[in-house]
């Protein structure tokens, strides 16, 4: 997988004066332009392979762990990827994702799983 540009990040929002979620997410509604610094990778990544079946249990906001993953899969099965970047997910990949929340009103990106479940 190449470096991309840009990219997007989805993040919890603790409400604490010097915490990094709270300054991005006040930057962002000022739109104040702010450019932020990241480097990576870090940690061990998914492990996410190209082929095989890959099973994923989460709750609550731990949902956002598997978010982007989603949004890539919902990209390939929609045909909205190049040849390139479709050709890193095989033939034989399926991923199972299994997310409870404490109610649909807390719930973390499950619209978006829905939606990509009636693919």
């Amino acid at each position: 997988m190449k470096p991309a540009d840009n990219f997007s990040l989805t993040l919890k929002v603790y409400r604490e004066a010097k915490g990094l979620s709270n300054r991005m997410f006040e930057s962002s509604t000022k739109k104040d332009n702010a450019i932020w610094m990241v480097k990576g990778p870090m940690g061990k990544s998914l492990g996410v392979k190209r082929h095989g079946e890959h099973i994923a249990f989460a709750a609550g906001t731990g949902a956002i762990t598997f978010m982007d993953l989603s949004a890539y899969i919902a990209r390939f099965v929609l045909g909205e990827m190049d040849k390139e970047e479709s050709s890193q997910i095989g033939e034989d990949f399926k991923f199972t994702y299994y997310v409870t929340y404490f109610n649909r009103d807390q719930s973390c990106g499950l619209e978006l799983l829905e939606k990509l479940a009636a693919l």
